[in-house]
């Protein structure tokens, strides 16, 4: 700093001192280094101020859209977790209803297994009855055609008399149960034997003529008919 000093003769008498400023001693040694700034940028302090305040609205700016974004994110995270727990809940409604259909599925094929094994079990008992039925059929015409087959043995009789007549059909009669009894042991078959291999009126004519009295046909013609059977048997051609 100059500093001038004016003396009373008029002339100028120029003192010069140093103020020192900066340093160590200085005249701004505890002056902050933005007021020391201040004094070499004038508006130094001025312009930092509003760099500041802008740093600040910045900050805040910038925090308010961080503030945003996390509050965007935590909203869409609750929005995620609503719309995963609406998932869930429709997952398991579908779930439920996949399982009742299932199980109605299941109830639907075991009664249908159920009728079908019905069914069949009544199918089967038809066919059995209907079986049964065809044997019981077959039987009675077996023992029907037996019956109309015992019943050509018949009589050729010279006598017309009532008694000869009603004679000659005991004959008849006796000489079927006496070759029916050979017929259910299987002798006559064995022996290739029939009941129309024995005449009714030949044997009785025969009975008459050897005077054998009623109350021995049944013996006599066993006798007849066993002859028979042994003159027909295979066994006694072979020993032969």
């Amino acid at each position: 700093f100059e500093i001038s000093r004016a003396r009373g003769d008029g002339k100028e008498k120029i003192e010069v001192c140093k103020i020192l400023l900066f340093g160590k001693g200085g005249v701004l040694e505890g002056m902050s280094d933005d007021r020391k700034k201040e004094l070499v940028e004038p508006g130094y302090l001025f312009k930092k101020r509003e760099q500041e305040i802008r740093d600040r609205e910045q900050e805040l700016e910038r925090q308010r859209k961080l503030k945003e974004i996390v509050e965007r994110e935590q909203k869409a995270k609750e929005e995620a977790d609503l719309q995963k727990q609406k998932i869930e809940k429709e997952r398991q409604k579908l779930e439920a209803e996949r399982q009742e259909f299932l199980e109605w599925k299941q109830k639907m094929q075991a009664d249908i297994e159920r009728k079908a094994e019905t069914s069949r079990q009544e199918l089967e008992r038809q066919a059995e009855e209907a079986r049964k039925e065809r044997q019981r059929i077959e039987l009675e015409a077996k023992e029907k055609a037996k019956q109309e087959k015992e019943a050509k043995i018949t009589y050729t009789g010279t006598s017309t008399a009532p008694m000869g007549v009603q004679k000659l059909q005991f004959f008849c009669l006796t000489l079927t149960a006496v070759l029916r009894n050979f017929a259910e042991s299987g002798k006559l078959e064995e022996a290739g034997l029939t009941f129309e291999n024995f005449d009714a009126s030949t044997l009785f004519e025969q009975a008459e003529s050897e005077a054998i009295s009623w109350h021995t046909w049944s013996e006599w013609i066993s006798s007849i008919v066993e002859k028979e059977i042994e003159a027909k048997s295979p066994r006694t051609s072979t020993v032969e």
